[in-house]
């Protein structure tokens, strides 16, 4: 089973914001950036990057501004606000939670020696 690529939107929230964090993005950049960090494993289809920018300003967790060098077509730039950071923290912490536990029911596979199997990718 192989995972998708295409990223969903209850994912797309904390990758957003933790690529914010790093300062204010168009939001073509972001996509980039979140493909890049996750070495092309992650990527967002195009109904989801600009709908969860939308929902994320609504909710005060990011702000935009036009780019004053975009030319003809306006440009936005994002910025991730004091709330977003918030929020943010929240989702880390939740998704440590989650990959904790799925990893301590996987880890038990096998037996007492089943974490050291997943562990040493199954050569034991």
């Amino acid at each position: 089973m192989r995972p998708s690529k295409t990223l969903k939107r209850e994912y797309a929230v904390p990758l957003i914001l933790a690529v914010l964090e790093e300062g204010p993005r168009h939001g073509y950049d972001i996509a980039r950036e979140v493909e890049r960090r996750s070495g092309n494993r992650v990527r967002f289809n195009d109904g989801t990057l600009y709908p969860t920018l939308h929902a994320l300003e609504e909710e005060g967790c990011i702000a935009s501004q036009t780019d004053p060098d975009s030319g003809d077509r306006p440009r936005y730039v994002y910025t991730l606000t004091e709330h977003g950071a918030t929020v943010l923290e929240k989702h880390v912490a939740a998704w440590h939670d989650f990959s904790n536990a799925v990893n301590d029911v996987l880890a038990q596979r096998g037996g007492p020696l089943g974490w050291l199997r997943l562990m040493l990718g199954g050569r034991v």
